[in-house]
């Protein structure tokens, strides 16, 4: 035999008005993709660009008041997860440097970039000065980035430099 309850319709009301709406924001600019990606799995740099750019994509499509972009990506679009690529790995590597040389502050003679004349641009890079200061490159030739010698992304750079100009020797690399 059933028992029947009786029940207030006003707190089965208030009840169903007052649900719970569980929300995650993230919000952190310098989201560490790397651990999310090992680049051990990949040869070819543009794939991981390419990689990069639709996370960048999705990131951007389920952000409110933003333009949807779907389709092929743009030349833009790779470009800027090439960029932010290179700022995460510089970040990796060089975090003190580059938080000591963006407030203004002189780099510890112990660290190991401090004889190559470092600096952070507008944009955030670590670049280096040199002679070619003076000369009439672009400024992305005259201060190239710095990038860590033994991280996977770096020798995937090189190999991709290798590869583009017909098998060169690392020396003119």
């Amino acid at each position: 035999m059933k028992q029947q309850r009786e029940i207030d319709e006003e707190s089965v009301l208030n009840e169903r008005r007052s649900q719970p709406v569980n929300a995650l924001q993230v919000s952190d600019k310098n989201a560490q993709i790397p651990t999310l990606l090992d680049l051990s799995h990949f040869s070819r740099l543009l794939k991981v660009y390419r990689i990069i750019a639709y996370v960048m994509r999705f990131i951007n499509n389920i952000k409110r008041n933003s333009i949807k972009l779907s389709g092929h990506l743009s030349s833009d679009e790779i470009l800027n997860a090439e960029l932010h690529w290179v700022k995460i790995i510089q970040r990796k590597h060089f975090e003190k440097e580059i938080l000591d040389l963006s407030k203004g502050k002189l780099l510890e003679k112990t660290s190991s970039i401090y004889s190559l004349n470092p600096f952070v641009d507008e944009q955030g890079f670590l670049r280096l000065k040199g002679r070619l200061h003076y000369s009439d490159f672009e400024f992305s030739e005259k201060h190239p980035c710095l990038m860590p010698y033994k991280d996977q992304f770096s020798q995937l750079v090189i190999l991709d430099s290798h590869n583009k100009l017909p098998h060169a020797r690392v020396k003119l690399l």
